[in-house]
C-alpha cells in the first residue's frame, strides 16, 4: 500500500470533531474519582513525547478501529509492544474537540494534545472494550 493510501485509510478511521482519550480500567476509576483526565507529568512513566502537562488523545474512532489499532497508534514502538499496551485501551472517553482545544500533533501517528487537566464533565461519549473493539457505554445526548 502506498504511504499516500495508507494516511487515507488512518483518516478514514477518525472522526473529525471528537478526541478520545483511551485508558485502562484503573486508569478510568481514577478518573471517575478525581473528576477530570490528568496531564501527563515529566519524570514519570508518562509519554510525555510531546510535552508535559498535557492529556494526550487521538482522533481514533473507538468504532472504526480495534484495540490493536488504537494501541499501535497511540504507542510508537513495535508490534510486540503495541499488544503489551492493550491494557491501556480498555476505555476510550471522547470530547468535542474544539471545546476542550485539541491540537493535533505533528508526527506519523494521530495524535491530539490538550494542555492541563480535562474535566470529565466535558465528555460527550465513553466506549468501554468488546472483544478486539467497543461499546458505547455511555452517551451525554442519552441524558437529553
Amino acid at each position: 500500500m502506498s504511504e499516500k493510501n495508507k494516511q487515507t485509510s488512518a483518516k478514514s478511521k477518525e472522526d473529525s470533531d471528537l478526541a478520545f482519550h483511551y485508558t485502562s480500567k484503573e486508569g478510568m476509576k481514577g478518573i471517575a474519582m478525581s473528576g477530570q483526565i490528568n496531564a501527563s507529568v515529566a519524570g514519570k512513566k508518562d509519554d510525555v513525547t510531546f510535552g508535559a502537562h498535557k492529556v494526550y488523545m487521538t482522533p481514533r474512532h473507538p468504532e472504526k478501529n480495534t484495540r490493536l489499532e488504537i494501541a499501535k497508534n497511540n504507542y510508537d514502538g513495535s508490534p510486540d509492544y503495541a499488544k503489551s499496551k492493550l491494557p491501556s485501551t480498555e476505555y476510550a472517553i471522547g470530547f468535542n474537540a474544539k471545546d476542550i482545544q485539541a491540537k493535533r500533533e505533528k508526527d506519523e501517528r494521530s495524535i491530539q494534545t490538550v494542555k492541563g487537566d480535562v474535566p470529565l464533565e466535558k465528555a460527550q461519549v465513553i466506549y468501554k472494550k468488546k472483544g478486539d473493539g467497543y461499546e458505547k457505554i455511555w452517551s451525554k445526548s442519552d441524558k437529553k
